[in-house]
């Protein structure tokens, strides 16, 4: 009995990890990659069957997951709108990290189709679910008046999390639970393919920029976000609402911040 129960989870843990290879590999499509070198070792790791496995891993069409030649079809990935929505159910059904026992609500995110700006944050605390919530009551209320002040609308902007599971206030997601979610959030910034990203908070802004400085180091400048090989989308670390709400002496600052991506967004 315990070896049958060693091999479920051998191959559960299988399926996940093909599961997120799949993601990689739409991401790669959507960010231009038409293909991969095929040496003897990646055609040997494709062609290997998982152990305790003998099926083929099966998408949700009842295709294979990884396919079987070493070439990425972007044009198999779908329109925009509809794959947008795919991750969101992606999203509300995710298991792959400990932190969905503790989820309050899923929080995928929300936006509109011609999105200029794209923004991030760091993750939802909440106590009740509440649909198209994304960073909290006030939070929310605060970003579309900024959103407003730079004459961006909210069909222009997308916003979203690092961490897609809206917790309890009391729940500290770990750097597991932000590199579990990341493949969605790549996915989401290659399909929505935004004039310029701003990321709110050292959570998303490390997350997005993968560097160690602090915040006040980071903000009131550009930095590069590579979405394929001949482009950057150009990311603006600014203050988070929540941070902005316990202290309003910081809203200047995070003005400039707003004031540089309007001008760029002009541009």
């Amino acid at each position: 009995m315990r070896i049958r129960q060693e091999h479920g989870e051998m191959e559960k843990a299988d399926a996940e990890i093909l599961e997120h290879i799949r993601y990689l590999l739409q991401y790669h499509a959507l960010s231009g990659l038409k293909g991969y070198p095929a040496s003897t070792e990646i055609t040997d790791f494709f062609e290997e069957t998982p152990k305790f496995s003998r099926k083929p891993a099966v998408g949700r069409e009842g295709q294979r997951s990884i396919p079987s030649s070493m070439e990425v079809k972007s044009g198999e990935v779908g329109d925009a709108a509809e794959t947008v929505q795919e991750i969101a159910e992606e999203v509300r059904r995710c298991r792959a990290c400990g932190l969905h026992r503790q989820r309050v609500q899923a929080v995928p995110g929300r936006g509109g189709g011609g999105v200029r700006l794209f923004v991030v944050g760091g993750w939802l605390q909440t106590e009740t679910a509440a649909e198209d919530l994304v960073f909290g009551v006030e939070e929310d209320r605060m970003l579309m008046r900024m959103l407003e002040a730079i004459n961006v609308g909210r069909d222009e902007a997308y916003i979203t999390n690092a961490i897609k599971c809206g917790t309890a206030p009391e729940v500290q997601p770990q750097a597991e639970n932000i590199r579990a979610c990341f493949s969605y959030l790549q996915r989401q910034i290659a399909l929505c393919s935004p004039m310029v990203i701003c990321t709110m908070g050292i959570v998303a802004t490390r997350t997005l920029l993968n560097v160690s400085q602090p915040l006040s180091q980071l903000r009131g400048r550009f930095h590069p976000y590579p979405l394929a090989r001949e482009r950057l989308i150009p990311v603006m670390p600014t203050y988070h609402p929540t941070f902005l709400l316990k202290n309003p002496e910081m809203k200047k600052a995070t003005w400039a911040d707003l004031q540089l991506i309007d001008k760029k967004l002009r541009k």
